[in-house]
């Protein structure tokens, strides 16, 4: 005989119990007691509580919390929160410790630069790293690097989801509407150095930092830890549209 599946096996037995508690044919009109209910409640209840066990395995996991024998520890919740609150008050006070050791130095660096329309620094553009050309000269081959580029030793980070970056150099970008040696740019490049060891320290009291930049007003951005911008300045189609000033949060913070 064909087993009827659970759905329909339950409303055939709710029917059953119904007459039989009745003692008259289902179609009939009966008023039920409060007994019958009762009754009919606890068959409702077992069947349920066993069709629970079959279904979700509930007895297989009380024989394995038996087996293993668990111990019951009773939790503070006051202090598990007082410990939360503090840890997330750390968290975000190593946060804006780093933001404002940054703008200590950048303030301090610029009260104590001299400008110099005349100053030639040369600088880690993050639009020209690491360019090389293939030289040939009395039948030797060899590649030089292209005019204007610095070499930066990269390494892959994980934190950084692969990326290739310079744990010790920032890199500097600057908007292609902005002559990158304009004196001005080149000034504020030149006395914001200091901020790499700033970066650094940040990240050494804060691992879990990330990007750390600063965004100057003469339009150059100096970026921590020190990237490859993925741009080719030889390349006329591939156009650097970032500008650091267009940012919420450069215009936020300038305001």
């Amino acid at each position: 005989m064909a087993r009827l599946p659970p759905p329909v096996a339950l409303v055939i037995l709710l029917v059953l119990s119904y007459a039989h508690l009745s003692n008259t044919s289902p179609n009939k009109e009966h008023e039920i007691t409060r007994n019958e209910v009762l009754t009919l409640s606890r068959l409702l209840s077992e069947k349920f509580g066993l069709k629970n066990k079959q279904l979700l395995g509930a007895h297989l996991l009380e024989q394995k919390l038996q087996d293993h024998n668990p111990q019951i520890n009773v939790i503070n919740g006051t202090a598990m929160v007082v410990e939360f609150a503090s840890q997330v008050q750390k968290m975000l006070g190593d946060k804006i410790g780093a933001i404002e050791r940054i703008a200590q130095t950048v303030e301090e660096a610029n009260v104590n630069h001299t400008y110099d329309p005349k100053l030639e620094f040369r600088y880690y553009n993050a639009k020209n790293l690491n360019r090389w050309k293939t030289i040939k000269e009395n039948g030797t081959t060899y590649e030089v690097l292209k005019k204007d580029s610095m070499e930066m030793e990269f390494t892959t980070s994980e934190q950084f989801a692969g990326e290739q970056i310079n744990w010790t150099l920032s890199s500097i970008q600057v908007p292609v509407n902005i002559y990158n040696k304009d004196p001005a740019v080149i000034n504020g490049i030149y006395f914001t150095e200091r901020l790499n060891e700033v970066f650094y320290n940040n990240h050494i009291v804060d691992p879990t930092l990330t990007w750390q930049y600063f965004g100057s007003s003469t339009g150059f951005f100096r970026n921590y830890p020190g990237v490859d911008w993925g741009i080719d300045e030889e390349d006329p189609l591939d156009v650097d549209e970032f500008d650091s000033r267009d940012r919420p949060w450069y215009l936020q913070a300038s305001h």
